[in-house]
């Protein structure tokens, strides 16, 4: 988190700062990019930059938690307007995070995340189950989720069930991202209707099973 100093800034200087580091993060992997890029982008002195973050790190982890903000709000509006139904929130909300891994305004700096960040970075990131060590502000959205949540139609017992069900669903997710960015890296195309109808795919499957009895019946 940033120090109470980057707080006490002017909202129009942090707002500067944070786009600076954004425009150099998706630029170029994290572990490349200096932080004179950052200073000399946002316009400030190198010796204040520390007056506001531990280090790179601190400021990386911290611009990415505000953009999870807005993600956090967009879930708990399509829990609500799936009325609470797991499957079909989880849908609507992954397709929405597709649209901006692929066209959004962050795309790029969300390509740089997933194909350079180490599972250690991405496990902090990713929309999922919350570790323990985690911000109250992770942990209190994974209670919102299991308490609004209708959990009639899911065999799951307590909170830690769903936060189990929850990783299960969002490695989904992590398997479409990997797919798209697989293919981008050789310079081979894929359509956002394709990524959604492979995760559309994936998500039955997980729902409803993938084994049949003979006949063609689900078993």
């Amino acid at each position: 988190m940033p120090k109470s100093t980057f707080f006490n800034l002017p909202i129009e200087k942090q707002n500067r700062l944070l786009e600076a580091a954004r425009i150099e993060f998706s630029k170029q992997p994290f572990a490349d990019v200096p932080i004179s890029n950052i200073i000399r982008r946002a316009e400030i002195p190198r010796g204040s930059f520390y007056q506001y973050f531990e280090d790179k790190e601190d400021l990386y982890f911290y611009l990415i938690s505000t953009q999870r903000k807005a993600e956090d709000d967009r879930l708990k509006q399509l829990l609500t307007a799936n009325d609470g139904d797991y499957f079909k929130t989880m849908a609507a909300n992954f397709n929405a995070l597709i649209d901006d891994m692929v066209s959004g305004p962050n795309a790029d700096l969300y390509r740089q995340m997933f194909l350079h960040m180490s599972y250690h970075g991405v496990s902090r990131l990713a929309p999922g189950p919350v570790p323990d060590h985690e911000p109250d502000s992770r942990s209190e959205q994974l209670t919102y989720l299991y308490e609004h949540m209708n959990l009639a139609s899911l065999r799951v017992k307590n909170l830690a069930d769903f936060k189990m069900l929850l990783g299960q669903t969002v490695g989904i997710y992590a398997q479409t991202v990997g797919h798209f960015l697989a293919h981008q890296a050789h310079g081979e195309h894929i359509a956002v209707t394709e990524l959604k109808s492979r995760l559309e795919q994936q998500l039955n499957w997980f729902q409803y099973g993938v084994a049949t009895k003979e006949g063609g019946k689900h078993v």
